[in-house]
């Protein structure tokens, strides 16, 4: 994050806790209207008002230090698809954001854990166990997978549902399981 302005942290910011309360997707679509290029989230419909720090240089910052990816725009409005990328919170968690250190660590020894122990038809059947699509996750490896896997579950809140079912999959792992649930 040090290559970020305090604007672009604070955008930033605004976004991953939009993000993990589950006020917006991990993928959403944002556009750059009127005169005073005000940012507006324009999918999902309804969705939270973005603040004026969010703006087009900040998501190409962002872009750049791999926190986003931003599909760029097609035509002649400044519609950009972003998606949300793991990098992001574990940047703001360890620089003082939503989450502490710990947290952020007790995530990252869960995203190791399953590409640890999980081969890609396991990774398969660990999505489709717990409702979810493999192809539709981020990610272009396994690790990848695996990280972005974890984030879905702390956007909705929902990680203890997640290692419920690693330990249903992988119960002789119980105690490495239960260690890192301690400290998160």
């Amino acid at each position: 994050m040090l290559l970020l302005t305090n604007d672009q942290r604070l955008a930033l910011r605004w976004l991953v806790e939009q993000v993990a309360a589950g006020r917006l997707p991990e993928t959403f679509y944002i556009t750059w209207e009127g005169g005073f290029s005000l940012p507006v989230i324009t999918f999902p419909l309804g969705a939270p008002r973005p603040p004026n720090e969010l703006t087009e240089g900040a998501l190409r910052a962002w872009a750049h230090g791999g926190y986003v990816l931003a599909d760029p725009p097609q035509g002649s409005r400044l519609t950009y698809r972003v998606t949300l990328l793991g990098r992001a919170y574990e940047a703001l968690a360890t620089s003082g954001g939503s989450g502490t250190a710990g947290d952020v660590a007790a995530l990252i020894d869960l995203r190791d854990f399953i590409d640890a122990h999980f081969d890609e038809e396991e990774m398969r059947d660990l999505c489709f166990a717990l409702g979810l699509k493999y192809d539709n996750l981020g990610g272009r490896t396994l690790r990848g997978k695996a990280r972005e896997l974890v984030l879905h579950f702390v956007s909705l809140g929902e990680v203890d549902r997640l290692r419920a079912e690693l330990r249903r999959m992988r119960p002789a792992h119980q105690t490495e399981l239960d260690d890192n649930s301690r400290a998160a």
